[in-house]
């Protein structure tokens, strides 16, 4: 149940990203502009490995390769957390989409 809920809030998050950070990187010193449509694919994919990763993990919880593979999703998303978006929240002031 954990790793759908933890979908779910990958999902929105990549969501928020992908209709958000085209624009606001436009005016981010912290962001390079990143152009729409290619920003959006890579969102795409991401978002649909992550959720690959997490049926493998899913269907077989005790195979150690599915289970460092989620792990590492997870750790990385909360990395992502701090880095860059709470540093970038800081230095520019306001709230941050930054990658």
């Amino acid at each position: 149940m954990e790793i759908l809920l933890f979908l779910i809030a990958f999902t929105l998050h990549n969501l928020e990203e992908a209709i958000f950070l085209p624009v606001w990187s436009k005016t981010s010193r912290f962001q390079k502009t990143v152009e729409p449509k290619v920003f959006r694919f890579a969102v795409t994919i991401i978002t649909l490995l992550a959720y690959l990763i997490g049926m493998l993990y899913l269907l077989w919880p005790s195979n150690t390769y599915f289970q460092y593979l989620q792990s590492g999703l997870i750790g990385a998303m909360l990395l992502n957390v701090i880095v860059p978006h709470i540093v970038a929240t800081i230095v520019e002031r306001k709230y941050s989409l930054a990658l």
